[in-house]
């Protein structure tokens, strides 16, 4: 099963650092993401998988997370 949860803050937050923290893989939207929030994702996903979707539509992080 797979949930899918997705956050647009434009930096870090509470709720951020949670789903970042939590989560098996995080799909961060390179097209969408803002500077500050890509830092704060990258500093707290520790060893956890973080993959870049390309594009900015859902199917693309759907892609990612099928790779994974």
């Amino acid at each position: 099963m797979v949930t899918v949860e997705t956050n647009a803050d434009h930096g870090g937050t509470d709720r951020l650092r949670a789903l970042v923290e939590n989560s098996d893989i995080f799909v961060l939207n390179c097209l969408s993401a803002k500077h500050a929030a890509t830092d704060f994702i990258r500093a707290h996903h520790g060893d956890k998988p973080l993959a870049y979707s390309q594009g900015k539509g859902l199917s693309n992080m759907f892609h990612e997370i099928e790779v994974f």
